[in-house]
């Protein structure tokens, strides 16, 4: 998968949000093969650009439709092209935003607000 910024995937709490579309980052996902008994693992990093070759058309999802699209297939970003509108009332981020990354994040705020209340 290719995304405007990073999603969240996985198992943890907020899975599939992204906490943000400001990075000016594509996210990139793939998820490797299982072999020799090993579960597939999904791998994820960030790029400013990205490019998928292969020996013939690949298959593709875009905004949710099917397409073949001819190699080389180039990802690219373009940071702050698109314009977002918030209603006044929103509180002008994602509410995955607010999630924690990881469980460690997780262990961390738990015990700041055991503190702080």
């Amino acid at each position: 998968m290719v995304s405007n910024n990073n999603y969240r995937l996985g198992n943890l709490i907020g899975a599939g949000t992204r906490p943000r579309i400001d990075d000016g980052r594509l996210g990139v996902a793939v998820l490797e093969a299982a072999s020799g008994g090993r579960r597939p693992r999904l791998r994820q990093w960030d790029a400013p650009t990205f490019e998928v070759g292969s020996g013939g058309p690949v298959p593709a999802g875009v905004d949710g439709e099917a397409l073949m699209i001819d190699p080389p297939l180039r990802f690219t970003i373009r940071p702050g092209a698109l314009r977002v509108r918030i209603a006044p009332h929103h509180p002008g981020a994602s509410p995955g935003a607010a999630l924690p990354n990881n469980f460690g994040d997780g262990i961390r705020r738990l015990f700041d607000i055991a503190r702080h209340g």
